[in-house]
């Protein structure tokens, strides 16, 4: 399909080279560029549509980015969390031990003099 510009040309130069056109051409021509009007109007609305679509998709893309840092600023949390955790339970291990130790000592000494 011809764009409208060409057909608006190919009209006027059939005007004014050809002033008794067959006006059954002419008409033709003249609805071929009414047509090309309305489609480039469907053409423009889509485009808008598109643009409105996609300005859409990327706030969604900003948001998603925005999740994904909040996701990994929570792992990273998560982790160092995990780590004094498991620094305490060492810890408590090294706790209970030294209670153990001690206990024994204790009763080793209350046993012995006891004895």
């Amino acid at each position: 399909m011809r764009t409208a510009g060409e057909l608006t040309l190919t009209l006027a130069a059939i005007y004014t080279k050809f002033p008794r056109a067959d006006r059954g051409m002419i008409e033709s021509l003249e609805k071929e560029v009414a047509a090309a009007k309305v489609e480039l109007q469907e053409v423009k609305a889509s485009a808008s549509d598109l643009k409105t679509q996609f300005d859409r998709l990327n706030g969604i893309k900003a948001e998603h980015a925005k999740c994904v840092g909040l996701l990994k600023a929570a792992n990273d949390w998560a982790k160092e969390e995990q780590l004094k955790a498991k620094e305490a339970a060492d810890e408590l291990r090294k706790l209970q031990r030294r209670f153990s130790d001690l206990s024994l000592e204790n009763l080793a000494a209350t046993g012995s003099a006891a004895d």
